[in-house]
């Protein structure tokens, strides 16, 4: 019990500093090919943080573990939109661009919705995951339109050469692949040894322990007042968890993820009203004030609390 839950503490730092690392290399990269700063928060940012969910998720489904992947990507969404956001905001009230809030925002829902209908079912099938793999192109698509837009913000060129950033791109990925695996193997075997189940140990400590890059990225971001990389990280990470990840999973196998009913009644129900809750708190002055991120911190408290007293319950 005690290695596997050393196995499970070293393989989410392993993941955490593989992710570190990959972001670095692929934020360097990203700046040398001219992208503008917003775009690295929505995209290569995002994509970068997201690596330990795509990584966990599709490393424990190939070990028939579908409820790790579906729990790691609701838990890890709720914890995006509650913690981190609610976090970045504790530490600096966050101004958030118009453009958030017309497009990304309900982008991020909109996927979020989608989801919720395709599990309905029971299961997000491989058709429902072609669907989301195209959604997330379509997504794609307008962050490469919207990087071609004049802006007057020039983001200054990094000292590090593109063939370092290359090796550290490298060497995050290869960080990431074995952390994901380490931590998707012996998450079973914790869950197993606690009686909890593999749902809930993916959507609380797996998707925790995967949203640490995010948490670091976003809060950062937010003590060097890079607002719009900071809110941009957490939507664009959300979007690429539901749209890559989950769809990727679901194409992967010819049936496809199923979804356990508790995940279907309440933690994807609840990672929507989230994303829909945050959207007034930013329409209203533009703004993510500290007493909101105080209420999204409770938030995630909250449902940790009361997730895992259902699951004692059910014991």
């Amino acid at each position: 019990m005690w290695m596997a839950l050393a196995g499970l503490v070293g393989g989410l730092v392993i993941l955490t500093v593989g992710a570190e690392v990959l972001v670095r290399g692929a934020g360097t990269m990203a700046v040398r090919a001219g992208l503008r700063p917003i775009i690295i928060g929505l995209t290569v940012v995002a994509l970068g943080t997201s690596s330990p969910e795509l990584v966990v998720s599709v490393t424990a489904a190939l070990k028939n573990h579908p409820d790790v992947s579906i729990g790691n990507v609701i838990g890890s969404n709720l914890f995006n939109i509650l913690a981190i956001l609610g976090f970045a905001a504790i530490v600096r009230p966050m101004s958030i661009q118009s453009q958030t809030i017309r497009y990304e925002m309900p982008i991020m829902i909109g996927i979020s919705v989608a989801m919720w209908v395709m599990a309905l079912d029971g299961r997000i099938s491989r058709v429902d995951g072609v669907v989301l793999l195209a959604l997330f192109a379509g997504f794609m698509g307008y962050c490469y339109r919207f990087a071609r837009t004049p802006e007057l913000e020039r983001t200054p060129q990094p000292l590090r050469s593109m063939s370092g950033a290359v090796v550290l791109t490298i060497l995050g990925c290869a960080g990431l692949g074995y952390g994901g695996q380490l931590a998707a193997n012996n998450a079973v075997i914790v869950a197993e040894h606690l009686g909890v189940s593999k749902l809930v140990i993916g959507l609380t400590v797996i998707a925790f322990g995967t949203s640490l890059p995010e948490l670091a990225a976003s809060v950062i971001a937010a003590v060097r007042g890079h607002e719009d990389l900071s809110v941009g990280n957490v939507v664009g990470s959300n979007i690429f968890n539901i749209g890559l990840v989950l769809g990727l999973t679901a194409v992967m196998f010819r049936g496809g993820i199923p979804v356990p009913p508790d995940c279907l009644r309440w933690d994807i129900p609840i990672c929507v009203g989230a994303s829909i809750l945050v959207l007034p708190m930013m329409w209203s002055r533009r703004v993510l004030a500290r007493v909101e991120g105080v209420l999204l911190v409770a938030g995630i408290v909250a449902y940790t609390f009361l997730r895992y007293a259902h699951e004692v319950r059910m014991i």
